[in-house]
């Protein structure tokens, strides 16, 4: 006669063995499900990020001129040209000079208004809620973009009903 725990052993084993299998049919549908859901961001890196950026490497060591179908290799002569061109090194220093210019009044400017903003007084959602000059810079210009668009989409569709009537 057999007792219990041989049962309880052999059932044990033998729900076990599914589940492994189960397990493992998962970890492969995993893989192929990272596959497909990442793979797109892999693609979209590769074409407008990997694909520019060694297309670029290649143009500046060749002779490549807009309009041109031949070119050759010319190595880093591109950059020496470049290195000595009095022109290169005055916008590298204008890119400086605005960059740390604009950073510098962004720090004169926000870190006050972060720490006045920071204190309670009445008004406060409705200051914080509004775009600032300071902390969103390109908020009105998207704003005059969107309104540039609708007008646009407005004219449109005014200059195609008038000319539907006349």
């Amino acid at each position: 006669m057999s007792n219990g725990r041989e049962l309880l052993d052999a059932s044990a084993v033998t729900v076990a063995r599914p589940r492994a299998a189960a397990k493992g049919a998962w970890r492969q549908a995993e893989g192929v499900q990272a596959i497909f859901w990442v793979g797109p961001t892999f693609l979209y890196l590769a074409f407008f990020i990997a694909y520019p950026f060694l297309m670029s490497i290649y143009l500046s060591v060749s002779s490549a001129r807009v309009g041109s179908p031949d070119f050759h290799f010319v190595g880093f002569l591109n950059y020496s040209r470049l290195f000595d061109d009095p022109v290169f090194w005055q916008t590298v220093r204008n890119s400086f000079v605005f960059t740390f210019a604009s950073e510098a009044i962004r720090l004169v400017i926000g870190l006050p208004l972060a720490f006045a903003l920071n204190r309670t007084f009445k008004g406060k959602r409705l200051v914080q809620d509004h775009p600032h000059p300071v902390r969103d810079p390109h908020r009105p210009v998207l704003a005059g973009v969107e309104v540039d668009v609708r007008f646009a989409v407005q004219r449109h569709q005014l200059d195609a009903h008038d000319a539907a009537h006349h």
